[in-house]
Formats: structure tokens, sequence, C-alpha cells
């Protein structure tokens, strides 16, 4: 369910809207809060369009992203990229009371890992 091509604005916004409803039915526990056409660029620096699509993991109110790709059926990717960026953040907290509990990385502990 690719963007249509020639519709007007209210006519992408009811589409855009549509996809959201079906999007959240299809995965429990999540709330969709936003859909915006954006462009990103290849690595051979043609752009291309993206839909970022923002969601929050129930109950808390952070907004996590996706991005998939609007010329193609960017609902269906979307539910597949949430999952998956779902399953990591879900991970990363298992065990936790709440997100604060997290213990801090050192500033440079990705230079050295």
């Amino acid at each position: 369910m690719p963007l249509p091509t020639q519709a007007s604005g209210d006519q992408l916004a009811d589409f855009a809207t549509t996809a959201l409803a079906w999007i959240e039915s299809e995965i429990p526990g999540v709330d969709l809060v936003s859909a915006m056409l954006n462009q990103r660029t290849h690595e051979n620096g043609d752009l291309y369009d993206v839909m970022d699509v923002g969601f929050r993991i129930l109950p808390d109110q952070t907004v996590y992203y996706v991005h998939p790709d609007a010329s193609k059926d960017w609902p269906s990717i979307a539910v597949g990229e949430i999952i998956l960026k779902m399953d990591k953040v879900l991970s990363i907290y298992a065990g936790l009371p709440e997100r604060a509990s997290l213990v801090e990385l050192p500033p440079d502990w990705d230079v050295i890992h």
C-alpha cells in the first residue's frame, strides 16, 4: 500500500490515518502517535521517500520512530520494524522496575569496547 501518487492533501491525511489505525490493530500495547512523509539519502546520494512513524510502547510516554520506504507497502513494513524496535527496547529494560534503573555507562564506553 504505497502512498497514492495522485491525491490531495486531505486524501493523503485520510490514507495515513487509516494506515496508522491498521498498524495499531496489528500490534497490541502500541500507541501510534504520528506519520510524516520525509526523505532519506541512499548511499549513492539519491533521495528516497520514507514515512516517519512515531509510536509509544504503553504505558511509557517515550516516542520511538521507524522509517519505512514510502514507495513500498509502508504500513506492513512499519509493523515489522515496530515489532523489532519494541523487542530491542523491551529487552534492554527487562527486569528493571523503571527506565531510570538502567546503569549509566561511562562516557568513554564506546572507546573502550
